[in-house]
């Protein structure tokens, strides 16, 4: 007998694929057509390169802060009928600027490494003997730009990654990581992530009425609450990328170690 999943050979009297642990997809005889399952692939390393461009994108936020602060300052300075000058007006233009163009690209960098890291990660639990998924690794990155979906999708998607990749619930079932309980990690990074993303769209719909002083009071202030928020999402962030890092890597080996005590 063998597995139609992945191809792997089956016992007879199993009732599930030891290799793929698809309990449906025994069949007699050899397949003529089966779709195997991708090798598994470490992700410690883009893992890695995403936490160092996380902290980037922390020192980002924090010089942002910096900057939001002095222009708070310049503002209610003038608002209470004091004097800028021109080089000081020019000086924090071109200062939050930079900051912003920075930002941005760092950012870009952060989106596009997270979704391969997700594929990745995703693409993983098939190898590492999770059965049973509600996603696949292409959907788990599509979910990401589908309006309204987006506000979920990407949350049930990591959470699945999340708990298919505990070592602790590896079993010839397949599908026992269904047990495994939630961090809370999970749900205070997604939380923060929207409540950053809500304050983006402020900014960004602020940034089109500045044409009075208390506009741009209003504007800045909505900055550095944006800021100020985003900081604890990315610690969130990394602390997230590199548990389920530890998780794969544990799982594998516990995988491999069944794998090579097999008779």
């Amino acid at each position: 007998m063998y597995c139609v999943n992945c191809g792997s050979q089956v016992v007879s009297n199993d009732s599930f694929c030891t290799n793929c642990g698809n309990p449906s997809s025994v069949s007699r005889g050899v397949p003529t057509v089966y779709k195997p399952l991708p090798k598994y692939s470490s992700v410690h390393g883009l893992s890695l390169s995403l936490a160092i461009v996380f902290a980037v994108l922390l020192v980002v936020a924090a010089v942002s802060i910096y900057s939001d602060i002095l222009q708070v300052q310049l503002i209610d300075r003038v608002a209470n009928g004091g004097i800028i000058t021109e080089a000081e007006a020019t000086t924090n233009d071109a200062r939050v600027a930079s900051i912003g163009g920075i930002y941005f690209l760092v950012n870009i960098v952060v989106i596009v490494l997270f979704l391969v890291w997700i594929h990745t990660a995703h693409r993983n639990l098939g190898p590492l003997g999770s059965a049973g998924l509600e996603y696949t690794p292409g959907w788990a990155v599509g979910g990401f730009f589908v309006p309204f979906l987006n506000l979920v999708r990407p949350y049930q998607v990591t959470k699945e990654i999340w708990k298919a990749s505990d070592p602790d619930f590896l079993s010839t079932t397949g599908d026992n990581w269904k047990k495994v309980r939630v961090s809370s990690i999970l749900g205070w990074w997604w939380a923060l992530f929207l409540i950053t993303g809500f304050f983006g769209n402020m900014v960004l719909r602020s940034s089109f009425n500045l044409d009075t002083l208390e506009n741009i009071q209003s504007y800045t202030y909505v900055t550095l609450a944006s800021d100020i928020i985003l900081v604890p999402a990315i610690i969130l962030a990394v602390v997230l990328v590199l548990d389920i890092d530890n998780r794969q890597m544990k799982r594998y080996k516990v995988k491999f170690f069944a794998r090579n005590q097999e008779p």
